[in-house]
């Protein structure tokens, strides 16, 4: 690292590194959660879901009521998170292809380590590094499409609405990302 890089932003960097991987695990736990509810897999055999600390006993239908919310609050969480690393990144005049912005990512999530590929002069190699920068929206697209599927399969109610406003912030925050992705990569 150079002498001229600010100490602040460069924390902020990492802390927003190790709070990106956290929330990106608590999305998949969450959609892995609601799937098996949603597919019957973990339905209990009475019907209700049995929250232990609390004594508390839940419905099935309001807990994958609920569950479009959950996800799509979990994508602008994440969304949100990228954008203030992008931010962080570029006041430390850390660019996408510098490698100094390996250097400061010192708490890896697991797409990023699931893809991780340095950059090759050799163009096929490119043009898969370009590709992979698409993972984050590629992801967050999934978990978008299993809350709507969700919406879809959910009866009606006020949670059901919130859940859809939600969903649509968050699918209007991920076109954008897809959007920035090809614009960045591309032009």
């Amino acid at each position: 690292m150079s002498a001229g890089i600010d100490p602040h932003w460069l924390a902020r960097l990492q802390a927003l590194g190790k709070m990106q991987a956290r929330y990106l695990w608590l999305l998949v736990i969450a959609s892995i959660f609601y799937l098996g509810l949603s597919s019957g897999t973990l339905r209990p055999m009475d019907g209700d879901v049995k929250v232990p600390v609390l004594n508390l006993e839940l419905g099935v239908a309001p807990i994958l009521a609920a569950g479009p919310a959950v996800l799509s609050f979990l994508v602008l969480v994440v969304i949100g998170a990228l954008r203030a690393y992008g931010r962080a990144s570029k006041h430390l005049g850390i660019g996408r292809s510098d490698p100094r912005g390996e250097a400061t990512d010192t708490e890896p999530n697991f797409l990023d380590l699931a893809f991780y590929s340095i950059g090759s002069t050799r163009p096929v190699l490119r043009h898969v590094s370009r590709i992979v920068e698409f993972k984050y929206p590629v992801f967050l697209s999934a978990v978008l499409v299993q809350a709507g599927y969700l919406l879809w399969h959910s009866t009606p109610s006020v949670v059901g609405v919130v859940g859809i406003l939600v969903w649509f912030v968050a699918w209007w925050r991920v076109a954008f990302y897809w959007h920035r992705r090809f614009r960045d990569l591309w032009f």
